[in-house]
Protein backbone atom coordinates (compact mmCIF):
# COMPACT_ATOMS: atom_id res chain seq x y z
CA UNK A 1 0.00 0.00 0.00
CA UNK A 2 2.76 2.46 0.94
CA UNK A 3 4.62 1.66 -2.27
CA UNK A 4 1.53 2.49 -4.33
CA UNK A 5 1.12 5.79 -2.51
CA UNK A 6 4.77 6.67 -3.09
CA UNK A 7 4.40 5.77 -6.77
CA UNK A 8 1.36 8.06 -7.12
CA UNK A 9 3.07 11.03 -5.46
CA UNK A 10 6.26 10.52 -7.47
CA UNK A 11 4.47 10.70 -10.83
CA UNK A 12 1.87 13.29 -9.81
CA UNK A 13 4.09 16.09 -11.10
CA UNK A 14 4.06 14.62 -14.62
CA UNK A 15 0.34 13.96 -14.67
CA UNK A 16 -0.76 17.47 -13.75
CA UNK A 17 1.00 19.39 -16.51
CA UNK A 18 -0.74 20.28 -19.76
CA UNK A 19 0.36 21.09 -23.29
CA UNK A 20 -0.78 24.65 -23.91
CA UNK A 21 -0.65 26.73 -27.09
CA UNK A 22 -0.50 30.50 -26.55
CA UNK A 23 -1.43 32.47 -29.67
CA UNK A 24 0.25 35.86 -29.74
CA UNK A 25 0.38 38.07 -32.82
CA UNK A 26 3.55 40.11 -33.02
CA UNK A 27 1.61 43.37 -32.98
CA UNK A 28 1.63 46.10 -30.38
CA UNK A 29 4.20 46.05 -27.59
CA UNK A 30 1.61 45.98 -24.79
CA UNK A 31 -0.23 42.97 -26.27
CA UNK A 32 3.03 41.09 -26.74
CA UNK A 33 4.16 41.88 -23.19
CA UNK A 34 0.91 40.60 -21.62
CA UNK A 35 0.89 37.36 -23.61
CA UNK A 36 4.60 36.81 -22.84
CA UNK A 37 3.68 37.04 -19.16
CA UNK A 38 0.88 34.50 -19.62
CA UNK A 39 3.24 32.08 -21.40
CA UNK A 40 5.93 32.56 -18.74
CA UNK A 41 3.48 31.99 -15.86
CA UNK A 42 2.24 28.77 -17.45
CA UNK A 43 5.82 27.63 -18.10
CA UNK A 44 6.83 28.41 -14.51
CA UNK A 45 3.83 26.36 -13.33
CA UNK A 46 5.29 23.33 -15.11
CA UNK A 47 3.18 23.23 -18.26
CA UNK A 48 4.52 22.43 -21.72
CA UNK A 49 3.87 25.78 -23.41
CA UNK A 50 4.26 26.56 -27.10
CA UNK A 51 4.08 30.21 -28.12
CA UNK A 52 2.63 30.61 -31.63
CA UNK A 53 3.60 33.98 -33.08
CA UNK A 54 2.34 35.13 -36.47
CA UNK A 55 4.41 38.16 -37.47
CA UNK A 56 2.41 41.31 -38.14
CA UNK A 57 4.88 43.97 -37.00
CA UNK A 58 8.37 42.78 -37.92
CA UNK A 59 9.78 45.68 -35.88
CA UNK A 60 8.67 43.81 -32.73
CA UNK A 61 10.51 40.62 -33.70
CA UNK A 62 13.62 41.08 -31.53
CA UNK A 63 12.13 43.31 -28.84
CA UNK A 64 10.55 40.72 -26.59
CA UNK A 65 11.98 37.97 -24.45
CA UNK A 66 10.14 35.01 -23.07
CA UNK A 67 11.15 32.09 -20.81
CA UNK A 68 9.15 29.63 -22.89
CA UNK A 69 11.54 27.70 -25.13
CA UNK A 70 9.07 26.55 -27.78
CA UNK A 71 8.33 29.59 -29.93
CA UNK A 72 6.98 29.27 -33.47
CA UNK A 73 7.30 32.33 -35.70
CA UNK A 74 5.25 32.32 -38.88
CA UNK A 75 4.96 34.85 -41.69
CA UNK A 76 1.68 36.77 -42.02
CA UNK A 77 -1.11 35.91 -44.40
CA UNK A 78 -0.95 37.64 -47.80
CA UNK A 79 -4.28 39.39 -47.14
CA UNK A 80 -2.89 40.72 -43.87
CA UNK A 81 0.19 42.08 -45.66
CA UNK A 82 -2.13 43.96 -48.04
CA UNK A 83 -4.14 45.35 -45.14
CA UNK A 84 -1.02 46.43 -43.22
CA UNK A 85 -0.78 49.43 -45.52
CA UNK A 86 -4.24 50.46 -44.32
CA UNK A 87 -3.69 49.79 -40.61
CA UNK A 88 -3.32 53.47 -39.80
CA UNK A 89 -6.72 54.07 -41.35
CA UNK A 90 -8.17 51.41 -39.02
CA UNK A 91 -6.51 52.43 -35.79
CA UNK A 92 -4.87 55.80 -36.37
CA UNK A 93 -6.90 57.88 -33.94
CA UNK A 94 -8.61 55.05 -32.03
CA UNK A 95 -7.42 56.27 -28.61
CA UNK A 96 -8.06 59.96 -29.24
CA UNK A 97 -11.65 59.69 -30.48
CA UNK A 98 -14.34 61.73 -28.79
CA UNK A 99 -15.55 59.60 -25.88
CA UNK A 100 -19.08 60.95 -26.28
CA UNK A 101 -19.31 58.89 -29.48
CA UNK A 102 -18.42 55.33 -28.48
CA UNK A 103 -19.92 53.99 -31.70
CA UNK A 104 -16.98 55.45 -33.65
CA UNK A 105 -14.51 53.65 -31.40
CA UNK A 106 -16.47 50.40 -31.70
CA UNK A 107 -16.53 50.69 -35.49
CA UNK A 108 -12.76 51.16 -35.61
CA UNK A 109 -12.06 48.35 -33.16
CA UNK A 110 -14.33 46.01 -35.15
CA UNK A 111 -12.10 46.61 -38.17
CA UNK A 112 -9.09 45.51 -36.12
CA UNK A 113 -10.95 42.44 -34.86
CA UNK A 114 -11.63 41.45 -38.47
CA UNK A 115 -8.00 42.04 -39.33
CA UNK A 116 -6.74 39.83 -36.50
CA UNK A 117 -9.40 37.20 -37.19
CA UNK A 118 -8.23 36.88 -40.79
CA UNK A 119 -4.65 36.47 -39.59
CA UNK A 120 -5.53 33.87 -36.94
CA UNK A 121 -7.72 31.73 -39.16
CA UNK A 122 -5.32 31.67 -42.11
CA UNK A 123 -2.26 30.88 -39.97
CA UNK A 124 -3.96 27.95 -38.25
CA UNK A 125 -5.11 26.59 -41.62
CA UNK A 126 -1.54 27.00 -42.91
CA UNK A 127 -0.13 25.23 -39.84
CA UNK A 128 -2.66 22.39 -40.15
CA UNK A 129 -1.70 21.83 -43.81
CA UNK A 130 2.00 21.98 -42.94
CA UNK A 131 1.60 19.42 -40.13
CA UNK A 132 -0.45 17.13 -42.39
CA UNK A 133 2.28 17.13 -45.05
CA UNK A 134 5.03 16.09 -42.60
Amino acid sequence: MNLQLLFIFFFFKYVTSYKILVYSNLYGHSHIKVLNSVADLLTDAGHDVTLFRPIIESTQLNKSSVKTKKVIYIQPDEKVVEKMGQIDKFSGNLWTLDSTQPSAMIAKSNALVGFFGTQCKSRFIYLKIKMKNK
